[in-house]
């Protein structure tokens, strides 16, 4: 199964949110992250299949880390019902996701309650991955968003190339 594309959004991404992202550093993640929640239960799964979580894998920004989140929370083109929840992750070249599952379960949500998109807010360019299932998304650009339509599917993401990779992500519980 893939991804399925709902649209074009670059209009709506600003300039200034993306240098934002660019120019600062984040929550180096997992290790750092853990500092601010718990440690998440697919991470263990990473670890135990060799990964070290001691050392970052990539950057996450979470809604209050960004100085332009009620901008984002008030003016989100694609509002789907629910309880939204949105975060960023940046990969510098060389940085990467292992391929998981996410585990709503962790904080007591069914996947099934949850929907999932992604979208980038930085150009695609030979070695921006991203895996779901046994797709590669590419290319894309700025902008596209795209839904995950199965909460349950196995995906990671890579930058093998040259410049930050920058992503959107939202996760909207339909409880």
């Amino acid at each position: 199964m893939s991804m399925i594309f709902i649209g074009n959004y670059k209009n709506w991404i600003k300039d200034s949110w993306v240098k934002e992202l660019l120019t600062k550093e984040g929550i180096a993640s997992p290790r750092d992250l853990w500092l601010k929640e718990e440690q998440h239960a697919e991470d263990k799964v990473s670890e135990s299949k060799g990964y070290s979580l001691d050392s970052f894998l990539h950057y996450t920004f979470r809604e209050e880390d960004v100085s332009f989140r009620s901008e984002i929370d008030q003016t989100l083109p694609y509002m789907p019902k629910g309880d939204l929840n949105w975060w960023f992750t940046k990969y510098l070249p060389g940085q990467y996701l292992p391929v998981h599952r996410d585990l709503g379960g962790q904080i007591g949500i069914d996947n099934k309650n949850i929907e999932r998109y992604w979208m980038p807010f930085t150009p695609y360019e030979v070695g921006h991955i991203y895996l779901y299932e046994n797709s590669i998304i590419a290319p894309y650009e700025v902008g596209d968003l795209y839904l995950m339509p199965d909460p349950d599917a196995q995906h990671g993401a890579a930058n093998l190339g040259c410049t930050p990779r920058i992503i959107l992500n939202i996760g909207v519980y339909k409880g």
